[in-house]
């Protein structure tokens, strides 16, 4: 998935889903695209951020990403964008409940947030398969950029799948989600490094059992 935000202007929003739409890249006889869209609500409106996912909606047919911690916003998004059953991310420690109302009501797919503490990451995920009925879920064990933060989201993507496969643990069994996006959090002052970084850390991923990755940067090489 690549992402947009609601406070990028008109053109730049149009860009990049389009970027999203008609991207193809044919690698040893095989054709690549990108997937999905992820809207992220960076401006705190719920209103602004409806109205970005409502013109992401009209512009592509691929699946969206609604990205926010606040659930007054991920309604007011789905309110125009439930007929796509969207992603909705995510439900953390402190939003699951509301979170996972939406994802009954509107009858979406939800991502479970808990960045490093994988005993609440299941815990959450338990709650709202038991709990809630839902099946519809990914997990998101954070992603760390750099260091020992970096070390640990590979060794928690990896315990996942070891604990769903070795062990038949089926609450973490579950699509796995990686951003590589968030090296921009922490941007270097050469753009390209942090690019370079951002394309590192999506292979990885990969190669770690990441099912779903959201990314930064638009350029071909990356």
């Amino acid at each position: 998935a690549l992402d947009i935000h609601d406070e990028m202007d008109e053109a730049t929003i149009v860009d990049r889903v389009r970027f999203v739409n008609d991207f193809k890249f044919t690698r040893i006889g095989a054709d690549l695209t990108l997937d999905m869209v992820a809207v992220r609500c960076v401006s705190k409106s719920p209103e602004q951020f409806c109205k970005t996912v409502s013109r992401v909606s009209k512009l592509t047919a691929k699946p969206i990403v609604l990205c926010s911690y606040s659930p007054e916003a991920l309604e007011e998004a789905l309110m125009a964008a439930s007929a796509n059953r969207p992603l909705i991310y995510a439900a953390t420690k402190e939003n699951w409940k509301e979170v996972g109302e939406l994802a009954l009501k509107y009858k979406c797919p939800v991502v479970v947030s808990s960045p490093g503490d994988l005993s609440t990451l299941k815990s959450l995920a338990k709650t709202l398969r038991e709990g809630y009925g839902i099946d519809d879920i990914v997990l998101d064990p954070g992603t760390g950029t750099e260091g020992d933060s970096f070390a640990e989201t590979l060794n928690n993507f990896a315990a996942l799948r070891r604990a769903a496969i070795e062990v038949g643990d089926v609450t973490v069994g579950y699509p796995l989600l990686g951003i590589p996006a968030a090296v921009w959090l922490s941007p270097d002052e050469d753009e390209n490094t942090t690019k370079i970084r951002e394309s590192v850390l999506s292979s990885l991923l990969m190669t770690t059992y990441a099912d779903l990755l959201v990314v930064h940067s638009s350029d071909i090489w990356v």
